[in-house]
Formats: C-alpha cells, structure tokens, sequence
C-alpha cells in the first residue's frame, strides 16, 4: 500500500503529492491499481470496500448510484501495473482504463412530416420531406422505455473487474 489511494491529478501533466520514492531494494515489487474518479471519505457514493491502509489484497470499490442524477458518473478502472521491480527515476508506470460504468444521456430529435404536416413520431428523419422542428418549439415525451437488468450499486474488483451487483 505503498500509495494507498493516492489521488492523481492532470494540469498539463500528471503529478501527486507528497511524492514518493520507489523502494530501493532489488528484490522490492510494487502493484498498482487505479480507478477514476477519485474517492474520499466524503465521497459516499464511491467507497474502497474494505481496504485500508494494512490491507494485503486487491482493492475493491462499492459503488452506489446517486440520488440527483446530476451526480452520475463514468466508473473506470485501470488494469492492475503488478510487480513491478525498482525502475529509474524517468521512467512511468503507465495504466490501460476501463469503463467499468458509463454515464449516458439521451438526445430526442424532433422533425415534422411536411407531406402530412404533422409528427406522428414514425418520421424518418433522412426522408427529404423532414424537417426540423423551429427552435423555442415545446415537445413533450410521454415516454421511454428502457429494458435491462438494472441495478443501484454493486461492487468492482480492480485486480480484474469484476462486477458484482447489489
């Protein structure tokens, strides 16, 4: 746990602080496991299940989805960097990321059928006679329907990103 949790952000580059020094033992060997966005104490919807400081296992994360759907976010984690010996001082341990979540959002298009003037919601928008629909026009959805298996939180493996539902 030699960076346990350690948050890394990016400003033209990516740094940490306080930063640390790799051991300098020959036979010394670092694992890394990362995942984004970063979790803090504060952060009840992401949450290092489990692990601490002293643990000897791979990270886990428990996820729960936010209430304020403004809140959602992509859960990504990175394939583990594991045992890696002493390296020089330039070079990098460098991660492949994953979306273990991702945030959608929907786009609704709106076009009328110029033939018959109306939108019967069955318009092909490539039929040359579509048009879109003036700005500042209201539209209303009656409905969407998603179909899945759906689910409100669970748990995300970082040594293989494994999913297990709540």
């Amino acid at each position: 746990n030699f960076m346990y949790n350690q948050e890394v952000t990016y400003s033209g580059k990516w740094t940490y602080s306080p930063l640390k020094y790799w051991p300098n033992e020959a036979a010394d060997r670092l694992s890394f496991f990362a995942y984004a966005p970063h979790t803090t104490e504060s952060n009840t919807n992401i949450v290092l299940d489990g692990f601490t400081n002293t643990s000897a296992s791979a990270p886990v994360l428990k996820y729960t989805l936010a209430e304020n759907l403004a809140d959602h976010v992509d859960l990504l984690w990175a394939t583990p960097v594991k045992d890696q010996t002493n390296q020089k001082i330039a070079d990098k341990v460098k991660f492949t990321f994953n979306h273990a979540l991702s945030r959608i959002g929907f786009k609704a298009v709106a076009v009328i059928d110029e033939i018959n003037g109306e939108n019967t919601g069955e318009v092909d928008v490539t039929d040359p006679h579509a048009t879109e629909v003036a700005p500042g026009t209201t539209i209303t959805i009656d409905e969407i329907v998603l179909t899945g298996d759906f689910h409100k939180g669970g748990t995300l493996s970082l040594i293989d990103g494994a999913w297990t539902k709540d």
